[in-house]
């Protein structure tokens, strides 16, 4: 469980769908991914991050919860805590209607709150010779707490924002234990075009038992106008992490 770099994205946009677009058959199933970040030297730095999924199906209904905290030993504190939920509802074979909601809380970022609620369509693209590829689109509520001390003068909170969230989301298997996952994410500001995040996850997943997989991922966050709490548009980060699954 090594972390080889790591950095907080400076767009809000959290990849879970590398997460929660595990098949998951009918009752309860879930896993648990570890990461460890370590650095002795002219860096000393120990970050610890968990994060659980929980998934429920019964018939068209998928519940998920998913949830992660990271602590690190140069704050000496919780560094970062995130929970999502989602419900699906499974339409027709292609159709699924899904609604989300999320809950960050990174004070590394000096972002004291991020919560949201969207709703929109799942619609599924291909699944046939090992590549399954779904798209979807949906309104998002979104509200930010950010500490007022990063804030210029004349600045304000961004408050409440409505955004549109839209995804495309691809795995493909290489080997029988060998897959990999690309995501792509697009979110304007409905009120503003031009400001919009994005961000692209390419992951590979190697299963080493039927219980245990191993994660190596590249992610590629840009945020047009970023918090006043960061001050870089890009932002990149490359980690590796074991996935505990049941």
């Amino acid at each position: 469980m090594l972390t080889l770099a790591s950095a907080p994205a400076t767009a809000g946009i959290v990849n879970v769908q590398s997460v929660i677009s595990v098949e998951a058959e009918e009752g309860l199933s879930g896993s648990v991914t570890g990461a460890l970040d370590l650095r002795r030297g002219n860096t000393e730095r120990f970050i610890f991050s968990l994060s659980p999924t929980l998934r429920y199906r019964i018939g068209p209904h998928l519940f998920i919860t998913y949830g992660s905290g990271e602590y690190d030993e140069d704050n000496d504190d919780i560094n970062k805590v995130f929970g999502h939920g989602r419900y699906r509802y499974q339409i027709t074979p292609r159709l699924t209607g899904e609604f989300f909601t999320q809950v960050e809380r990174t004070p590394g970022r000096s972002l004291d709150l991020r919560a949201l609620a969207g709703i929109g369509p799942l619609v599924k693209i291909a699944d046939s010779h090992g590549l399954r590829l779904s798209g979807a689109i949906a309104y998002m509520l979104e509200y930010e707490d950010v500490d007022d001390a990063v804030f210029i003068a004349g600045e304000e909170d961004p408050g409440l924002q409505h955004r549109i969230s839209s995804y495309l989301t691809g795995s493909y298997v290489l080997a029988d234990n060998l897959q990999l996952v690309e995501t792509v994410y697009v979110q304007p500001l409905i009120t503003d075009p031009n400001d919009v995040r994005l961000l692209n996850e390419s992951q590979l997943s190697v299963t080493i038992t039927s219980y245990l997989a191993f994660n190596a991922s590249l992610n590629l966050a840009y945020d047009t106008r970023p918090s006043p709490a960061v001050n870089k548009k890009l932002d990149l980060q490359i980690k590796n992490s074991l996935t505990l699954q049941f």
